[in-house]
């Protein structure tokens, strides 16, 4: 069949993808790789201290859909400084997003995490909202009935196989016994996750400074421990009743402050920093493309700034006789409590010139007529939130300014 879509990566975005395109009679065909031993890849003596590569991905139907635990959290209005539009213009995306999951957008879960308020203002209460559609089965089953989605991935998909080099007109592909297909292709959707994206534009040969850099994921910081009033609050703890709160001041980076069993644990988004990013290493996989060789680099205004929000919060504690914080890490000390995770930013951020982006405001690689990316690697700057509401949202940006 003479496609006029091919979407790489059947995970959240593509299978969203995927059924809005037939929705509008298009030609699509979705390639999915199906092979999480891809997923293997290197941290670089440089780095942070990060997850390995493949334990918060998943290749298959439904991707990391079968890891997400279902969080759907806005921006805020400042983390789309950076980006094409604003958020009052992006509202309209987020509220397709919303009814895809189920989710009321005037529903607010107001918890008081301690029963009394902060004095100040640079502590506030997370705005906080979660869908029930989680896991590969309850998602795709809201998605498609199980006789629609066999019946549409025998005609239209081709499993099994991954995307090894994107050339001018054809795709490569290849499966595990490194049989190969160059797949003939009109319109080329990237939607197969945040490192593997860029690594494919890598191992392709694109030519932009951009590509692989600006990497973020979410700073976890695991230390200090809460030492709580036993009058003031019965149970903080970090589940489905009691959410996180936000440490906002002076326009830096928001930080995610939670309390698993009395630990205390920090989230923050980062600071785009070119140092921070992928290379390819030298070393193969089975598919004979090269592994992923990964830097997470940190700059010291935000290793300040969370140094800063312990500070804050524990004269906060103390000030409102809620209680205080013990073990306040220092600077010099804070990396060994650090650990980069899940949510894979950056590496082919958006933007209008090639200078300093990989693709257009259109998700459309720079310098190609037909290649396009639809994930988090495209984000130009990151916010507190987990990404995947708005990912979700951009696929209906996407949508929307090509006219489709």
């Amino acid at each position: 069949m003479d496609y006029e879509y091919t979407i790489i990566g059947g995970g959240i975005v593509g299978l969203i993808l995927f059924k809005e395109l037939l929705n509008k009679n298009k030609k699509v065909c979705l390639i999915e790789s199906n092979n999480n031993d891809l997923n293997k890849g290197y941290i670089s003596s440089n780095s942070f201290p990060h997850d390995d590569l493949d334990k918060n991905r998943f290749r298959g139907l439904g991707g990391t859909s079968h890891k997400w635990g279902g969080g759907c959290v806005l921006f805020e209005p400042k983390d789309f400084e950076k980006w094409p539009f604003d958020y009052d213009f992006f509202m309209k995306y987020y509220i397709k997003a919303a009814k895809l999951f189920n989710i009321n957008l005037e529903k607010y879960i107001d918890k008081n995490m301690f029963n009394t308020s902060f004095t100040s203002n640079i502590f506030k209460e997370s705005c906080y909202y979660s869908t029930n559609l989680v896991g590969y089965n309850t998602f795709v089953n809201h998605l498609f009935n199980t006789n629609t989605l066999r019946e549409l991935l025998n005609k239209h998909t081709i499993i099994n196989y991954t995307l090894v080099k994107i050339n001018k007109k054809t795709l490569l592909i290849k499966n595990i016994n490194n049989d190969i297909k160059n797949i003939p292709y009109k319109n080329c959707i990237l939607c197969c996750g945040g490192l593997e994206c860029p690594k494919i534009l890598l191992e392709s040969g694109f030519t932009n400074n951009n590509i692989g850099k600006y990497y973020s994921s979410h700073i976890n910081v695991s230390c200090g421990n809460w030492v709580l009033n036993k009058n003031i609050i019965k149970d903080f703890t970090h589940n489905k009743e009691t959410r996180y709160f936000l440490y906002k001041k002076n326009n830096k980076n928001i930080i995610r402050v939670l309390n698993y069993n009395n630990k205390m644990v920090l989230q923050s988004d980062q600071t785009p920093n070119i140092h921070s990013g992928i290379t390819l290493s030298e070393d193969m996989n089975t598919l004979l493309s090269k592994k992923i060789v990964l830097t997470h680099d940190i700059i010291k205004t935000d290793l300040e700034n969370i140094v800063e929000c312990y500070k804050d919060l524990n004269i906060e504690l103390i000030n409102n006789n809620i209680g205080h914080i013990e073990n306040i890490p220092t600077i010099n000390n804070l990396k060994k409590y650090i650990n980069g995770t899940s949510h894979h930013l950056g590496m082919t951020r958006m933007g209008e010139h090639k200078q300093d982006s990989v693709v257009d405001n259109m998700c459309k690689v720079h310098n190609t007529d037909n290649v396009f990316i639809l994930s988090t690697s495209v984000f130009p700057s990151y916010s507190h939130a987990q990404p995947t509401f708005t990912l979700v949202a951009l696929i209906y940006y996407f949508l929307d300014i090509h006219s489709i």
